[in-house]
């Protein structure tokens, strides 16, 4: 279970670009003279009108472009799914020869209602080769 959760983990990973960027108040144009004196005005003091309090200014904690490294090992990976497939070696079906001669899907649903699945359900179809029409 593991190892079948590191690959899975792997896999979220690597879904993800992680550029998403935001300015902080350094990055934002602008601001760099201070809106009012420090004393003597009654209003609260302030340095910068490109501060994450004012409009206009910058993100505190938003989100910075980051490198993710999630290495997992090629063994590691074929091991997990191995794991699944021998988790739902009831439910596979192996064709010797998947192969049909026109491409339509009522060729191929014939197919698939031959070795007795419900086409209700998913259906996962993994090939050795690439095979355009398919």
């Amino acid at each position: 279970n593991y190892i079948i959760h590191r690959a899975l983990e792997h896999q979220n990973v690597l879904s993800h670009q992680y550029t998403a960027s935001t300015k902080t108040r350094s990055e934002v144009r602008g601001g760099g003279r201070k809106p009012w004196k420090q004393k003597g005005t009654g209003r609260a003091r302030a340095g910068s009108n490109r501060s994450p309090l004012w409009k206009g200014g910058g993100v505190i904690f938003g989100p910075k472009p980051k490198v993710v490294n999630h290495k997992l090992n090629k063994k590691e990976f074929q091991l997990a799914l191995r794991t699944l497939l021998f988790n739902k070696r009831e439910s596979l079906v192996v064709f010797n020869n998947f192969e049909i001669e026109n491409c339509k899907t009522k060729e191929f649903l014939n197919l698939i209602s031959k070795a007795d699945r419900n086409l209700d359900s998913k259906t996962l179809i993994i090939l050795s080769n690439a095979n355009d029409p398919i």
